[in-house]
């Protein structure tokens, strides 16, 4: 729903912030008012709902780590943009934000399979079901891969066509830099949704160790490989 608010506006109207804002609003409106005739329509059963004893502690527990989470990931992000928007010229940088456009369709695939993941990975670890819950998790995991690597073959054998059609002519010459980061894609790939199941078992305090060592790496490795080789050590 934003997506086809922005292009609604982005046809009838100037593209500015404020617009992007009043679409982002607007679509989440519109889901909420969809959802509600949803659930209005299709009313949740309370005698086929398990309750436990105290559900909002629990819930409130995973929203906050999960905050706490998403924040690190957004600081983690944009320290990153900084330190190799300071270390490269305007061209590169540009350079560079149009390389990571290339992995959007991948990161959304990877997000829709393991929302369908993680209520599963809760249910069967907390049933102590764990051969099930590996064969569900390679299961989903062989998935990714499956749907993901013709996307990732198309977009390494046609990166500057694609580019320069999306982004124009002067973009049509990052063949190097997208291979690179989808290589890198496909390679965290083998490891499935591993930061989804740390959080669906209840162990988000170990996410957020990795996630904290993610962060000093990508600082340190970021300030040295960007100096030394400029948008390809980017």
């Amino acid at each position: 729903l934003y997506v086809l608010f922005i292009g609604v506006m982005y046809l009838f109207y100037s593209n500015s912030i404020f617009n992007i804002f009043i679409a982002y609003i607007a679509s989440l409106l519109a889901s909420l008012l969809f959802g509600l005739l949803l659930l209005k329509r299709y009313p949740l059963r309370i005698n086929e709902v398990k309750v436990c004893n105290k559900p909002h502690s629990g819930i409130l527990k995973h929203a906050f780590f999960s905050m706490l989470l998403y924040g690190l990931w957004i600081v983690k992000e944009r320290v990153a943009i900084f330190i190799v928007s300071s270390e490269m010229t305007i061209e590169d940088v540009a350079l560079y934000f149009v390389t990571l456009r290339f992995i959007l369709s991948i990161s959304l695939i990877r997000s829709a399979l393991s929302s369908i993941l993680m209520p599963r990975i809760s249910k069967l670890y907390h049933s102590n079901d764990m051969e099930t819950l590996q064969s569900t998790y390679a299961l989903v995991t062989r998935w990714m891969a499956i749907v993901i690597l013709p996307i990732t073959i198309v977009i390494s054998f046609y990166t500057n066509e694609i580019a320069a059609f999306l982004f124009g002519d002067e973009y049509g010459r990052i063949s190097l830099y997208v291979f690179i980061v989808l290589f890198f894609q496909m390679l965290s790939l083998l490891t499935g949704s591993s930061s989804i199941f740390l959080q669906m078992i209840g162990k988000p305090m170990d996410e957020m160790l990795f996630q904290l060592a993610s962060a000093i790496i990508i600082v340190i490795v970021c300030s040295v490989l960007t100096e030394e080789y400029g948008l390809v050590g980017a």
